[in-house]
């Protein structure tokens, strides 16, 4: 026998504001890179942009992955990884601030 779950709107609700949150948080990145990279790059961890967005750093690194795939703006590589987290080097790639 399948099983099944009944979902009422309320859940609904939830899913779509945390898609929104998500797609919300992206944007407050793509924000703060913007104002961070005033010389086209810039060497940043995960958790000083999770601290200065309020979110937390899983949050932010998922999110650092998504937007490398989406955005043309910024190219986003992995320079490093340690205990006390992921260094970023950001590029901008549509001219320099």
């Amino acid at each position: 026998m399948p099983l099944s779950r009944k979902v009422d709107n309320d859940d609904v609700t939830s899913i779509d504001v945390s898609e929104a949150s998500y797609s919300a948080l992206q944007d407050r990145i793509l924000q703060y890179l913007d104002a961070e990279t005033t010389e086209g790059r810039l060497f940043v961890k995960s958790r000083h942009i999770a601290t200065a967005l309020d979110a937390s750093v899983k949050r932010i690194g998922v999110a650092m992955v998504d937007l490398e795939a989406r955005t043309t703006e910024f190219e986003f590589e992995r320079w490093g990884g340690s205990s006390d987290g992921v260094t970023w080097v950001v590029t901008r790639l549509t001219g320099e601030k």
